[in-house]
């Protein structure tokens, strides 16, 4: 009976998925290439002129807000080069460096915008992420090696924070994928 059970709901599963197919993911109306997928089309002016002469530089990510379907993006203007903000330095009429952190609305219109390095509190020092969550909370972070030792702080016994951090291409591993824990403290005692 058990057996049974289990063939009839996995079938059951197998048909309810078949069903819905790759087309749901589309809008009605919606234009699709040959395998079912939504195709989209690149609007070279969205977005809109940002305000201020602000501009944009270095854009690391990119966030939507699943409640209103705005964009949020990081714009790390603090990373950017001087010839990418002309008007900084008065030799153009433009460009200067805008916030860190800006929202646009569907349109492409600015909504909001903050956040400074340096001026803003517990702001990243390497801007990388922005996610938006289903209750409006906005995420950013940052990779930096101050950055991983900032948040540990905020978060753990100041026994268990790290004093360093240090980024590596990869671990060395067993043949079944196991961290070499042992060799890692060799090669630090070797320091």
């Amino acid at each position: 009976m058990r057996k049974t059970a289990s063939v009839f709901g996995l079938v059951s599963l197998v048909v309810v998925l078949s069903s819905l197919g790759l087309r749901s993911q589309a809008q009605p109306g919606q234009a699709l290439d040959e395998g079912g997928a939504p195709v989209f089309k690149v609007d070279p002016f969205w977005p809109k002129w940002l305000p201020n002469k602000w501009s944009m530089q270095q854009v690391t990510g990119i966030g939507i807000d699943p409640s209103n379907d705005h964009v949020w993006f990081l714009n790390r203007a603090a990373a950017a080069n001087p010839d990418e903000t002309g008007g900084a330095n008065g030799r153009l009429d433009c460009c200067i460096q805008g916030p860190e952190l800006i929202e646009l609305d569907q349109e492409g219109n600015v909504v909001r915008a903050w956040g400074e390095k340096g001026k803003t509190e517990k702001w990243p020092t390497a801007l990388q992420t922005v996610i938006v969550d289903s209750k409006g909370f906005v995420w950013v972070a940052g990779t930096a090696a101050q950055d991983i030792i900032d948040w540990a702080r905020s978060r753990m016994a100041a026994f268990k924070v790290p004093r360093t951090v240090q980024f590596v291409e990869a671990l060395p591993k067993t043949a079944t994928g196991k961290i070499l824990w042992r060799k890692l403290q060799e090669e630090e005692y070797r320091k």
